[in-house]
């Protein structure tokens, strides 16, 4: 049986909403107070959204028109490639901010991707998924965290930071990318895991 936890509404003071990109539709809602809006998840990969730069940057257009006040963070991607053709097709499209994602278990390899995506884009980083891939052990997550924190706070370009995920319930051994060792939630519980709590 697996037990929900519900967080109290005042977490949502800092909600950021993101489009899917994978049942996007027309009728887009974003709340008012919502002051960014993240583009949709992963477009550079088949089992996220899954997007050619040319249909993204159709949808990124209708996207736009729902961000009038909000400050719009590009599509998260982990190939910037990706995110370089779409920024060159999607022609006059407004674009504030990026978003990247990268697993890896060293944070000097983190820092020198995000700093490429800087030098690419100069524009404020979001690093919206990271973790240690391919490990069972809580302990390489704790240390590669407690690397790379102080990096990410004190790396100018990066805007804002979240790590991948708050709960997470899969394991390695079921062929998940990011096991169970990287949770800030313990499984079951409303307690925080080691990684939780630093």
């Amino acid at each position: 049986m697996h037990l929900r936890h519900h967080c109290p509404l005042n977490v949502r003071t800092g909600y950021v909403p993101m489009v899917n990109g994978v049942n996007f539709e027309r009728r887009i809602n974003v709340s008012a107070k919502a002051q960014y809006l993240l583009g949709f998840n992963e477009p550079d990969h088949h089992e996220q959204s899954n997007l050619t730069v040319a249909q993204a940057s159709v949808m990124w257009k209708e996207l736009e028109k729902h961000a009038a006040g909000k400050i719009l963070v590009s599509p998260a991607v982990t190939n910037l490639n990706w995110l370089q053709q779409f920024l060159q097709h999607c022609h006059n499209c407004r674009v504030d901010h990026v978003a990247v994602h990268i697993y890896r278990c060293d944070a000097h390899q983190i820092m020198t991707f995000l700093k490429q995506a800087w030098d690419r884009f100069h524009k404020p980083i979001w690093l919206t998924e990271f973790a240690c891939p391919h490990t069972t052990s809580e302990n390489d997550q704790l240390r590669m965290m407690r690397e790379i924190l102080p990096l990410l706070e004190s790396a100018p370009y990066v805007f804002r930071y979240a790590w991948f995920a708050s709960r997470w319930l899969k394991h390695a051994s079921d062929g998940a990318w990011v096991d169970i060792s990287a949770t800030l939630i313990k499984e079951n519980t409303a307690e925080l895991s080691a990684l939780g709590h630093y």
